[in-house]
């Protein structure tokens, strides 16, 4: 076993591997492709399920007959943006640059709610779109006049290519969810602390007091990241000031932190 590569793996979740945990896979929302063809273009864009839970909007643009865009779009039935924060995104993509919409009740024209985002080619990504920075948009262009996005009036997400290129496209969706702003919720911490017990525990029995109490530290020290308010301040406070004096020695380090890991569990479980 790599020791390393699996406390660096537990280091990912600790920042934004549990953020998706309470949305369905995006294979669970009901797809529907909308292309330039609908105004005479002749893009193809289509979207596909496989294995894992993985969508993947593919096809090739064209920009014959003024045409140049592919979208997809699914409608909110399974999911609810509860307020102010972010939406994040796990693709896999081509490099180049998509735009997330999102749809309201609104009727006045045909327009959504827009933010732009970029891949890099073959590699999966995270990405975090702020609510306040969609934009109306209708037809590639800016609508000064539309109300701000409301989040609780959304009825449907998607994806569009639109960026003047014509050629094959790719983007894999592999995850969809929300972070409230300035918060990581508590069930969320709970989780993170249970796992890395899991993790440690193992560890330790075999022989790893050192890998150990890094796992613990890892999980731990998520809670004093700024911004992160699932630990109330006194209790952070408490926290920060246990993780100064933390002993040398790796084995009387582990436990240490394990009883911190205890306390704050204790706290966030009432």
């Amino acid at each position: 076993m790599d020791v390393m590569k699996l406390i660096s793996a537990f280091a990912s979740l600790c920042v934004c591997g549990l953020l998706y945990a309470d949305w369905p896979a995006a294979s669970d929302l009901q797809w529907k492709d909308v292309n330039d063809d609908v105004m005479g273009g002749r893009s193809q864009g289509s979207t596909s399920e496989l294995e894992g839970g993985l969508v993947r909007f593919a096809g090739i643009i064209s920009l014959e007959n003024n045409g140049g865009f592919a979208s997809t779009r699914a409608n909110n039935s399974k999911w609810e943006l509860p307020g102010e924060g972010d939406i994040l995104l796990k693709v896999r993509g081509d490099g180049r640059s998509y735009w997330m919409d999102l749809r309201t009740g609104q009727r006045q024209g045909a327009f959504s709610y827009r933010q732009s985002f970029d891949t890099v080619a073959g590699e999966v990504i995270e990405v975090r779109l702020p609510l306040n920075e969609f934009k109306a948009q209708a037809f590639g262009r800016r609508m000064w006049v539309a109300p701000p996005l409301r989040p609780e009036s959304v009825e449907s997400l998607g994806f569009t290519l639109y960026d003047k290129q014509d050629g094959p496209f790719r983007l894999d969706i592999i995850a969809i969810g929300f972070e409230e702003e300035g918060a990581v919720e508590v069930i969320e911490a709970i989780s993170l602390l249970e796992r890395s017990v899991q993790l440690g525990v193992p560890l330790y029995n075999n022989g790893s007091p050192e890998a150990c109490a890094a796992v613990y530290e890892t999980a731990l020290n998520s809670f004093l990241v700024k911004g992160n308010q699932s630990l109330p301040a006194e209790q952070q406070q408490k926290l920060r000031a246990a993780m100064a004096e933390l002993p040398e020695d790796a084995d009387k380090r582990a436990w240490a932190l394990r009883r911190e890991i205890d306390r704050i569990f204790a706290v966030l479980s009432k």
